[in-house]
């Protein structure tokens, strides 16, 4: 049956979802139409599927795989995609775990990007004027989970700072003499912080820096030799709530380095770095999860910075067992 010529429909798929007809379906995509194409009820094709309930679990395995089947000639026999990904870095701690956690994966994520919980799904458009779910879904949790989305994730940076840390430890404790700027830098302290405090959150910026300047040279360089990619103070003078100040310079520089680096890394390895950085020298090789369905995702709104277009990110805010709940969203298991 020719489901587009018969019905004068501009929404073939959805037609043939209707009549239940999976030869149709397969038909249709092999000639390029789109399962995230959205109907006038804001719906898609597999949205509508999800929704007719007179369709006995046989017939609606076989729709659903004609909808979701690979059009890939190179992808397994039998090869369904999945209707939702998420992207992370994270890995490593979510297989192990068997849950994504919200909200917990990526604490320390950007300012509003709910790092660590977002899903690209079939089921969500972009924004509010799209007429079809996320173009190149795939493409886009990829892109996330390497942090080059619109605000970066930081666990890339993360696991940079992990590194270097380490790198500092071990270049204070050979004896060398620390690579400076000839520069002398003043920190203030805050009413109820500490040196130390300070010392570590500087030296957290001063690493996020040199790896924005100069990603490629770290890139290239041997661990043990980055150091000297750093620009160190001559001395770090800190000023009190009481005006009284305090100088470190010469061992007492190194000393206070020494300390920073330490606590930095004992912070990174608490939880802010992960494990797959910790064991791979830094590191990440991004996980992207497939996932079946998943209902009652939330929606969060971000504008671009320059654009200021807002696109829709959705996320389950909840634990989310990998072998998923009764909102869905098993981790996706494809045939062979």
């Amino acid at each position: 049956m020719d489901i587009k010529s018969t019905s004068g429909n501009t929404f073939p798929l959805h037609e043939a979802v209707k009549q239940h007809d999976t030869k149709a379906i397969s038909q249709l995509r092999q000639e390029g139409q789109k399962t995230n194409q959205l109907n006038e009820a804001n719906l898609s094709p597999i949205d509508l599927l999800s929704r007719r309930r007179s369709i006995d679990q046989e017939l609606r395995e076989k729709m659903h795989t004609a909808l979701l089947s690979s059009m890939n000639p190179t992808a397994p026999k039998g090869y369904t995609k999945p209707e939702a990904l998420h992207g992370s870095p994270w890995g490593f701690e979510i297989l192990a775990s068997g849950e994504l956690k919200g909200g917990a994966n990526d604490a320390k994520g950007g300012a509003q990007s709910l790092e660590g919980q977002v899903f690209f799904s079939d089921r969500t458009p972009e924004s509010s004027s799209d007429r079809m779910t996320r173009d190149n879904l795939r493409g886009k949790a990829r892109v996330y989970s390497q942090g080059k989305g619109m605000h970066s994730s930081n666990p890339v940076a993360r696991a940079f700072q992990h590194r270097m840390t380490q790198a500092i430890s071990a270049h204070l404790a050979s004896g060398q003499p620390l690579p400076s700027s000839g520069n002398d830098i003043k920190l203030s302290v805050n009413a109820g912080e500490n040196v130390n405090d300070v010392a570590v959150r500087w030296l957290q910026n001063l690493l996020t820096n040199a790896r924005n300047m100069n990603a490629k040279k770290f890139e290239d360089i041997p661990t043990e030799n980055s150091t000297a990619l750093l620009k160190l103070p001559e001395s770090v003078t800190f000023t009190f709530p009481d005006d009284h100040q305090q100088t470190c310079h010469g061992a007492g520089l190194k000393s206070l380095l020494a300390d920073a680096a330490k606590t930095l890394q004992q912070e990174l390895e608490g939880g802010k770095a992960p494990l797959l950085a910790m064991i791979n020298n830094g590191k990440i090789v991004p996980m992207v999860f497939g996932f079946s369905k998943i209902d009652d995702l939330k929606t969060h709104s971000i504008s671009g910075a320059f654009s200021g277009v807002a696109k829709n990110y959705s996320y389950q805010s909840e634990n989310h067992p990998l072998n998923g709940s009764l909102k869905g969203g098993g981790i996706k298991r494809n045939r062979t």
